[in-house]
């Protein structure tokens, strides 16, 4: 797992020890498996819980998932890596 990544998770006191093992596992699947492929799983499961379960029209779930969300990247150390 990249470092700056689990150093963001650690930073995060709000996080159950069950959510940091749920989101280093669900990263190592990624990894593995492509990012690419297990977030668009992961959104359209999302979007179907939202549309079906809490009452959002179709458009408003897809809008939700769709990767605007308030997580934020961290900040790249400087001299790269």
């Amino acid at each position: 797992m990249n470092a700056l990544i689990q150093k963001q998770i650690d930073a995060v006191p709000m996080l159950s020890p069950g959510e940091r093992v749920a989101i280093i596992s669900t990263l190592e699947a990624g990894k593995a498996y492509g990012y690419g492929n297990l977030m668009a799983w992961l959104a359209t499961a999302w979007a179907v819980e939202l549309r079906d379960f809490e009452g959002f029209s179709e458009a408003a779930a897809i809008a939700t998932v769709s990767g605007r969300g308030p997580y934020q990247l961290p900040r790249k150390p400087k001299g790269g890596a």
